[in-house]
């Protein structure tokens, strides 16, 4: 969002799109339409209601590893040529869409490339990515950087800066004031933390314990409306 926003000017001209939802040859209809005759003709497809109205994007691909081959073959198209026509003969052009994926194809336990290196090396490095995407497909894309696994004192900032500061503005829309002690910091980040799962699973920690622990409190103090969350005795609790 904040990429969208500093090349766009607002996080609205991010289209994010989950590529594990592309996993069969027919899910290209999603993007482009289905042909005349067949089930969701008329349905409006996802480039056509989103980059065919929002011509200056920033176009997330999450996962694109797990994307079918045909739907490989139809982003070989847009980056050959800067569009595509959907079923409906609509042109939809890409030349102001800047295209972003990600993956978790390749990646190893040890050894990251991170920022340090360019793209040359990030390539050399990456030469197993050929694994699984097409040689045809690797050879468009304008750069690869691969990523470091997460720190904890990089989990300890993405919980403190985005996660509290997400549940505590959560909060308050419905008229609760919530604090988070150290205590309770720690307590997620040695639980939640890992070199495997990186930040979902510190984010799925965080809210499993605080939406619990909240919840129940609430439930049994229905009138108070000032909560410091803090960690004692190895469970998160309400004080």
């Amino acid at each position: 969002k904040q990429l969208a926003h500093f090349l766009f000017g607002s996080e609205e001209k991010l289209v994010s799109i989950n590529m594990a939802e592309f996993t069969e040859a027919h899910s290209v209809s999603k993007l482009i339409g289905s042909p005349p005759g067949y089930v969701g003709y008329n349905d409006i497809p996802i480039f056509s209601s989103t980059i065919l109205e929002n011509p200056s994007a920033l176009l997330l691909l999450d996962e694109i590893e797990k994307a079918h081959p045909e739907v490989l073959k139809l982003f070989l198209e847009i980056f050959d040529d800067g569009k595509v026509r959907d079923t409906q003969g609509r042109v939809i052009y890409f030349s102001n869409v800047t295209i972003i994926m990600t993956s978790n194809a390749g990646c190893r336990a040890e050894g990251g490339i991170g920022f340090g290196k360019d793209t040359a090396e990030a390539v050399s490095d990456a030469v197993d990515l050929a694994q699984f995407f097409p040689v045809e497909f690797l050879n468009r894309i304008d750069e690869i950087i691969m990523f470091n696994p997460i720190e904890k004192d990089t989990a300890r900032n993405i919980l403190k800066n985005l996660l509290i500061k997400r549940a505590k503005k959560t909060f308050e829309k419905r008229g609760i004031q919530v604090d988070f002690d150290l205590l309770f910091v720690e307590y997620i980040v040695e639980r939640g933390f890992s070199l495997k799962y990186g930040v979902r699973n510190l984010e799925r920690m965080f809210e499993k314990e605080v939406l619990a622990t909240a919840a129940n409190y609430l439930f049994e103090n229905p009138g108070n409306k000032t909560l410091l969350i803090t960690a004692e005795g190895g469970k998160v609790k309400v004080v």
